[in-house]
This record gives C-alpha cells, sequence and structure tokens, in this order.
C-alpha cells in the first residue's frame, strides 16, 4: 500500500493499547543496520587509534552513528509498516547515513578543517524526518480516534523539534573554527533527546517497547558490531601473514577470533526470555550503547594489540641483527650494506604505499653506513658498546633503525610516525591501545552484569543468577589491575605486550566467566 495506518498493528486490551508491528525484523531493518555497521567499518579504515585525541575521536563519531540509529530504531519497532511511504522515508534515511560516510573519513574534533556543518546538517535533516514520520503516526492516532495518545505523540515532535533546531544553530552560528567544547554540547544534545524519548515511553506505556521486538533488533545490530570485528580479523590477517607463514602470529589470530566467538557467546547466551519490565526493557536497551562501546573496543583493540606484538617482535629481531652485524662480526663497507640491504628486503616494504615511500631513505641510509670508514671496527667496540647500554648506535645506523622502524610501524598502520620520531611515537600509541583496550573490556564486562541484573526479575535470591553476575564483576578487577600495573610501569607494559600473552589472557577472562555461566 502507499500507506499503512500503524493502529493496524496496535493491540487493544483492557488496560490499554500496545504497539506490536511484528515479532521479529523486517529484511528492510536488517538492511539499515548494515548501513550503520558500513559507516563503523569505513570510519576505522580510516582512524588509527594511536592516541588520546583519536580515541576521542572514535568515540564520538560511534556516539553520533550510533544514536541516530538509535532514535530511527524506536519508531520503527512500534509504528513502521511495510508501505511506499515507509520505504520511501528508509531511502532518505540510507542516504543521510552515506552522510555520515562521507564525513566519517576526516571527522575529528581536533581537525580545525572539518566541515562542522555537514555533521550539522545530517543530524538536522534526520530529526525533520523523525518529526514527519511521528506527525503522521499522530495523524493516523486521530483518524482512529484515540485521543490519549495525543500528548505523548506531541512530546516526540516537540523534542525532536527542539533537538533539529539546535543543531540548525550549531550549523549556521559556529561558522569559525570548530572546538572541543562544541562537540560536547552536541553529545549532550543527542544524550537529552533520547533520554526524553524514553522518558515520554516510560510514562505513556501505551508507547512502551514492551510488546515489539527491540529485543532482537538490539540483539542484531550486537551481532553485526561483533561482526564488524570479524571484518577487521581479515584485514589483519593481511598484515601480519601476507609476509610469510608464521606459528605464533597465527595463534594471534586464533586468539582474536576466540574472543569474537566467546564476546557472542556471553551476550546471546543471556538474552531476555520474554517480558521482563516496561522500564527494565527501556534501560537495557539504552545500556546497549556502552556495550557496543566496549565490544567495538576490544574487537578493535585485540587487532591492534596483535599488531603492536607484530611490530615489537619484528623490530627487537632486527635490533639483534644489527647488532650482531656491527658489534659481533664487525663488518664494514660493502659486507654491511649487503646485510643490511637483505634484512630490509625481507621486510617487503614496496608491497605496501605506506612503507614504499620510505624505501629511497632507508636504501640512502644504508649506503652511508658502508661509505663510513671504520664504522663497526674492533678498535671503536668500546666506544659503541657504551653506546648500546645506552639505547643508541652510531649515527648512520640509528638513522637506518630510525626509518625501518618507520617504515615498518606504517605497513601494518599500528601509527603513522613522523620519520624520526618513530619510536617515541609508536610507544606513545602502545600506552594509548593498551588502556583504551582494558578499559573496553571492563565496560563491557560491566555492561554485560548490568544486563545480567535488569533481565532476571524476581531471581535476585537465585543462587545461579548471583554467580553469574558475580563472574562478570569480579572479572573487571583484572583488566584495570593492568592498567595500573603499566601506569605504574611502562617497561612492564612493553614487555607485556611483547609477550603475546595480551590476547591468551583476554580469552581466559572471558572462558571463566562463559564455564561459570555453564555451572
Amino acid at each position: 500500500p502507499w500507506f499503512d495506518n500503524p493502529l493496524k498493528g496496535a493491540t487493544r486490551t483492557a488496560k490499554g493499547m500496545s504497539f506490536n508491528q511484528r515479532h521479529e525484523a523486517n529484511p528492510l531493518e536488517l538492511f539499515f543496520d548494515l548501513v550503520f555497521v558500513a559507516n563503523l567499518a569505513t570510519f576505522t579504515a580510516y582512524h588509527s587509534i594511536s592516541n588520546a585525541s583519536e580515541l576521542f575521536a572514535y568515540i564520538g563519531f560511534f556516539s553520533v552513528i550510533w544514536s541516530s540509529w538509535f532514535q530511527i530504531t524506536l519508531h520503527d519497532v512500534r509504528f513502521a509498516r511495510d508501505s511506499i511511504y515507509e520505504r520511501v522515508c528508509k531511502m532518505a534515511q540510507f542516504v543521510m547515513f552515506v552522510g555520515f560516510a562521507l564525513v566519517g573519513s576526516s571527522f575529528h574534533p581536533y581537525d580545525q578543517s572539518l566541515d562542522v556543518d555537514s555533521v550539522c546538517i545530517t543530524l538536522l535533516m534526520l530529526r525533520v524526518l523523525l518529526i514527519i514520520q511521528y506527525f503522521v503516526v499522530l495523524v493516523g492516532v486521530h483518524k482512529q480516534g484515540y485521543h490519549r495518545l495525543y500528548l505523548p505523540l506531541f512530546l516526540n515532535i516537540l523534542i525532536y523539534s527542539l533537538t533539529a533546531a539546535m543543531f540548525a544553530v550549531s550549523a549556521t552560528a559556529f561558522t569559525g573554527e570548530p572546538s572541543p567544547l562544541m562537540y560536547s554540547v552536541g553529545y549532550i544534545i543527542l544524550f537529552l533527546e533520547a533520554l526524553g524519548v524514553i522518558t515520554i515511553s516510560c510514562m505513556w506505556r501505551t508507547l512502551s517497547f514492551k510488546s515489539t521486538h527491540l529485543v532482537e533488533r538490539m540483539g542484531l545490530l550486537t551481532l553485526i558490531v561483533i561482526g564488524e570485528g570479524a571484518i577487521g580479523v581479515t584485514k589483519t590477517i593481511g598484515k601480519l601473514m601476507g609476509k610469510g607463514q608464521d606459528l605464533q602470529l597465527s595463534g594471534l589470530i586464533f586468539f582474536i577470533v576466540l574472543i569474537l566467538f566467546l564476546m557472542w557467546m556471553l551476550y546471546f547466551d543471556n538474552r531476555p526470555r520474554g517480558s521482563f519490565g516496561t522500564i527494565r526493557q527501556q534501560i537495557w536497551s539504552v545500556l546497549h550503547f556502552p556495550l557496543h562501546l566496549g565490544i567495538v573496543g576490544v574487537v578493535e583493540g585485540s587487532q591492534q594489540m596483535a599488531l603492536a606484538h607484530y611490530v615489537l617482535m619484528k623490530s627487537e629481531k632486527f635490533n639483534s641483527h644489527l647488532f650482531s652485524y656491527c658489534m659481533d662480526l664487525h663488518l664494514n663497507g660493502s659486507a654491511l650494506v649487503s646485510v643490511l640491504e637483505t634484512e630490509v628486503k625481507a621486510f617487503k616494504f614496496d608491497k605496501k604505499v605506506e612503507s614504499d615511500r620510505f624505501l629511497p631513505t632507508i636504501h640512502t641510509h644504508i649506503y652511508a653506513t658502508g661509505n663510513a670508514t671504520g664504522l663497526c671496527s674492533s678498535a671503536s667496540m668500546p666506544t659503541y658498546m657504551n653506546m648500546y647500554k645506552a639505547g643508541r648506535y652510531p649515527q648512520p645506523l640509528t638513522e637506518v633503525y630510525s626509518c625501518v622502524l618507520s617504515a615498518l610501524y606504517s605497513s601494518v598502520s599500528v601509527v603513522k610516525p613522523e620519520d624520526t620520531e618513530a619510536v617515541e611515537i609508536a610507544y606513545s600509541a602502545w600506552r594509548v591501545v593498551y588502556n583504551y583496550y582494558w578499559s573496553s573490556v571492563a565496560l563491557a564486562f560491566i555492561c554485560l552484569a548490568a544486563l545480567q541484573i535488569l533481565m532476571q526479575r524476581g531471581r535476585r535470591n537465585d543462587g545461579h543468577h548471583i554467580m553469574g553476575v558475580s563472574a562478570r564483576g569480579l572479572v573487571v578487577i583484572f583488566p584495570l589491575a593492568f592498567i595500573i600495573a603499566a601506569a605504574k610501569n611502562h617497561a612492564w607494559m612493553y614487555t607485556f605486550i611483547g609477550s603475546s600473552m595480551v590476547l591468551p589472557t583476554m580469552v581466559i577472562l572471558l572462558l571463566a566467566v562463559v564455564v561459570v555461566d555453564r555451572l
């Protein structure tokens, strides 16, 4: 039909009316979920979390697209019925989410060149469309003469109108350089908008989600967010294994896949089965925002941990070979140039654009070492040994080592360093990745524990329920302990990353909770 009145999917009872258009997601809703994750995948591809500002940009962009998806979903599960009108609305939402993808590649709160107008206008257009959709529902309700819904639907329209007005002001008033404070205001607006809509559905139970398929929609998005991690795993395999097979690296890939699978088990083995309270359901749905944020951090952080271990392993191996060639074998001239060229060739930097740009500089510095008279002669060893103990090489070898590390980091996109600052930038990036990884683990387990509490209505004194919640709560202690230990001893943190035990430790924590659940 051209239009289908949403009240056709409403059930009238002695207590009033409840909306339940269908008991499961339709293909159009699933299609829209894929558009959401496509935005997330695009943003992840363009942004490597190597410092605090990149991390805040990631959280900010995720907040923007997740809140927009959430508002659209809250409408769809209650009122959307397949019709020409509904398909036109969904097509418009697809186009607007494509607008997010266009902005996502350059989204950064600290980037002065970002076109803030595009972000605000896209958010504005989405709210205008929601205003139209809720107004159409109001017209349908009026035709059926159900006056009790006039006020709550009008309040929804008012909230979206206020939000749209704020984004319109943001798009026109802030014509200068964007600031982090301006973004913070936007996030607060999105939070208050979600809070307002949820509050209305709590006060007017007719508009609640009790009889809808919201639980399934949140579950499907969780599945897709975890699945986005699987896409990242295939990219990580290319970065780690593209230069040859390695048993240890294969083990890390296996652990990443195991982490994804265990995350899936912890969520889907403990989904709501049946009604668990109207207000509880609202809180349960909102808690999926930090849960999804934590899951994204875990799946992306697992890949970054594997890549960081790969870089540490390769750089340490190159460092030991460099020491052996110069300090033990005392190679000089063409012999030193030959072995260094062989070492660099084994990295296959020419296979990737990101690392290929370093090769001319690397070759220049290698030839400079060959032209340095007596660079690694035995007579120079006492002085060079003292330099090596201080973490330094003779100047020509230092240049080679620094450029090789820069190319290595760029080849796996762990960081994108400036040539001579490679080591400093990389170590700083690893601290950020390490901390956000374990913070995401803690956040995910806190949310899983909270969801478990909300779902188990009437089972507060159930021993099995208490064990499940307690296991999730206890596991949170470990990531927090790892963060504190790293803050007190950076050397321990780098040793932990280089030992390849980060991912197995995460698997052990997940397995412990799964085993407790099974018991």
